[in-house]
């Protein structure tokens, strides 16, 4: 009896725009945002963007780019002290329904996988004690110390925020994969040497049944509630980490493509074999895709059309997309048009 082929772990993606306020913070230091972008192979209409994905190794990469451009270690705990969490997607479904600080942790550990397939957020109770934080479900190749510094930040602030005058920093225990990307005493804290698979925050449980003030988070909340969410399967979230290459005006190619997903070549290919597919067969997709939205929902000349999707000339693009629809560009684009003609 012929083996079942073994079902691949997707790639661990993270949304884009989970980005965005961090590089608001980052252009108002001295540094090159749109330098810090480049060497991570980022762009800001990406991060702008609604539904992009991105391997979380692109995110790690960037925060770490991020506080060197600053020239600031503790760049990330900052930020995350200073943005506006009720427009920060993951926290915002989390407090419309929360009622407590137990309540909140345990909606943002649900809402989080809408995120992100990269960590498993957690909450634990053992008696007197509470520890909250996140597990990745792969060991990073860099210790993501930014990354681990912004997300500790964030809870941190709301614990702060919820136990008010309460709020008693000894009782409170940080473990952290980088404790020098928080500053030395962090509000009464000191952190502890931790692990690249995630941070910890404990605390006494008590602190769980603590009130949650929602009025600060429900401004955008609605705004956010459909979100796409992150690929299950290898093949869709592979299309969706190219998805915001397509279109910057370099050609996409199998060996970026590999690049831009953190992976072997040939690995990632054997993997998208074993599911029906291949990276030349997702890339022609996304560009057909590209393509046809362009000829249908914009006024964009065929010429610019091609030079932003990489091809050499209109020639050439004519030439795929007949092979992907049968029509000639022009007369797809006469059939299909959404614009107002008038």
């Amino acid at each position: 009896m012929a083996r079942k082929p073994k079902k691949r772990r997707p790639l661990p993606l993270v949304r884009l725009n989970l980005l965005a306020p961090i590089l608001d913070a980052l252009d108002t230091t001295e540094a090159d945002g749109d330098a810090v972008l480049e060497s991570v192979g980022l762009t800001r209409d990406a991060i702008y963007g609604e539904d992009d994905f991105v391997h979380v190794m692109a995110i790690h990469q960037f925060l770490e780019a991020a506080a060197t451009g600053a020239r600031d270690p503790h760049f990330l705990a900052k930020v995350a002290e200073t943005i506006d969490l009720s427009a920060w997607p993951p926290l915002v479904k989390a407090a419309k329904t929360a009622r407590t600080v137990g309540d909140f942790i345990t909606y943002f550990a649900n809402a989080a996988e809408e995120h992100a397939t990269s960590a498993e957020q957690f909450l634990e109770v053992r008696g007197r004690t509470a520890c909250v934080g996140e597990r990745r479900l792969f060991e990073p190749p860099i210790t993501p110390a930014q990354n681990d510094a912004f997300m500790t930040s964030i809870w941190i602030t709301l614990v702060r925020h919820a136990m008010g005058t309460k709020w008693q920093p000894n009782k409170v225990t940080v473990k952290i994969s980088n404790p020098t990307s928080l500053p030395t005493v962090f509000h009464g804290i000191r952190a502890l040497q931790g692990d690249r698979m995630g941070f910890q925050l404990s605390f006494p449980s008590s602190w769980l049944t603590a009130p949650f003030d929602q009025t600060d988070f429900w401004a955008q909340a609605e705004h956010h509630q459909n979100a796409p969410r992150p690929s299950s399967s290898i093949v869709q979230s592979v299309r969706q980490v190219l998805k915001p290459h397509i279109g910057d005006g370099t050609r996409l190619t199998t060996e970026r493509a590999a690049k831009i997903c953190r992976m072997n070549q040939r690995k990632l290919a054997r993997q998208l074999t074993d599911d029906g597919s291949s990276l030349a067969a997702i890339i022609d997709d996304l560009y057909r895709e590209a393509t046809a939205e362009a000829l249908s929902q914009s006024n964009r000349s065929l010429r610019e059309i091609a030079s932003s999707l990489g091809y050499s000339d209109t020639t050439a693009l004519s030439r795929s997309f007949k092979r992907w629809t049968g029509q000639t560009p022009i007369a797809f684009r006469k059939q299909n048009s959404l614009l107002d003609d008038g």
